[in-house]
């Protein structure tokens, strides 16, 4: 029984670890937004539940503010004072610029990019999470899992990264140091990864 205090990621979580993925309370057909928080923005824009968000928008959250939100078979959770374009080809996701905040994302079989103003990465069906530096000088970067390979934009220093439950790296503009550096996991839980997974009936590889 759900208490009133139980959000609806925890109803999502608990439905999940009971073997209810298929009668999960996802989202209707037609819709982008699974939940939002606070003010949020598409194609410059205010938001609502009911927008719909599509390959090449342009997302972007305020103060205290959040999304979660899917595109395709993969699913985005954007935290506060965050900026996300989701650029397309032949109207296909193939590159996410991370132009300011952070990104929770999950993604199935296929090739995209991740940009941010320091780290550049290429996935293939993964899970990954990004957290760029209010000055914008570094980017934390976490392979949940899956592989990844990880490059510095001011070095071209380039990294190989697999998991199968959290490898991270810190990847800055700095001179006087390595441009990639080993990260702890923070910022970010399984409990987030595992709701977004379930959005599509899908659990991560650590479930």
């Amino acid at each position: 029984m759900c208490s009133k205090n139980m959000t609806r990621r925890d109803l999502l979580v608990q439905l999940l670890a009971m073997g209810g993925a298929t009668l999960l309370p996802g989202i209707a057909l037609g819709k982008s937004i699974s939940s939002m928080q606070g003010s949020v923005w598409v194609n410059g824009r205010l938001a609502s539940k009911n927008t719909v968000i599509y390959a090449g928008d342009n997302i972007r959250t305020g103060n205290n503010s959040y999304i979660v939100f899917v595109v395709d078979k993969d699913a985005y959770q954007l935290g506060e004072n965050s900026r996300l374009v989701l650029r397309t080809s032949f109207g296909i996701i193939q590159t996410l610029r991370l132009l300011s905040g952070s990104l929770l994302a999950v993604f199935s079989p296929g090739r995209k990019t991740i940009s941010t103003p320091t780290a550049t990465a290429g996935i293939r069906g993964t899970g990954i999470f990004a957290d760029v530096s209010t000055d914008k000088s570094s980017t934390y970067f976490c392979t949940c899992y899956g592989s990844v390979e990880l490059s510095a934009v001011s070095s071209g220093e380039k990294m190989m990264l697999t998991a199968d439950h959290h490898n991270a790296r810190y990847v800055s503009n700095a001179t006087y140091k390595p441009a990639i550096e080993i990260a702890p996991m923070i910022n970010h839980t399984d409990r987030d990864l595992i709701m977004l997974e379930s959005l599509f009936g899908r659990k991560p590889p650590f479930a």
